[in-house]
């Protein structure tokens, strides 16, 4: 709404402020997310008999914390993203699939710069279970 100068009013400024701020608002999560870029998807590390350490259930991904011995025997820690809860229980997932304490068998794509830091593509428990999840990484097995 214009004044007799020309001008926008007082109050079509604050409504304009205000539309700006609640659109950059809620769109801000979508920003928040992040690629797989930081992995990579061309290899595949393999790493047997780790102990797990931790697991967070959570949103966005899961943290599966699990220490393995490396080929000089030395106990490494790696760090691995999982999947969201809802992405993993679509893949038959529960929140007690993997506790801590379990040991298992897991391939994942590894940091690209190296550290023990990777993204999880399937898990095989003692039992023979097997897990995965995501579309992508039924097709890569």
């Amino acid at each position: 709404m214009l004044t007799e100068e020309g001008e926008l009013s007082m109050r079509t400024r604050i409504i304009a402020f205000a539309i700006v701020i609640t659109v950059t608002l809620t769109a801000a999560p979508g920003f928040a997310h992040h690629s797989d870029v930081a992995y990579d998807q061309t290899k595949r590390t393999t790493l047997k008999d780790a102990k797990v350490i931790s697991y967070a259930w959570r949103n966005p991904h899961g943290i599966m914390v699990l220490d393995v011995k490396d080929e000089t025997g030395e106990v490494v820690r790696w760090t691995l993203e999982t999947g969201s809860p809802s992405s993993l229980m679509t893949d038959g997932w529960t929140k007690n699939s993997v506790v801590a304490g379990d040991v298992i068998t897991v391939d994942a794509n590894p940091a690209r710069n190296g550290t023990k830091f990777g993204r999880l593509l399937r898990v095989a428990k003692a039992d023979g279970t097997v897990l995965t999840w995501g579309e992508r990484n039924r097709a890569s097995q």
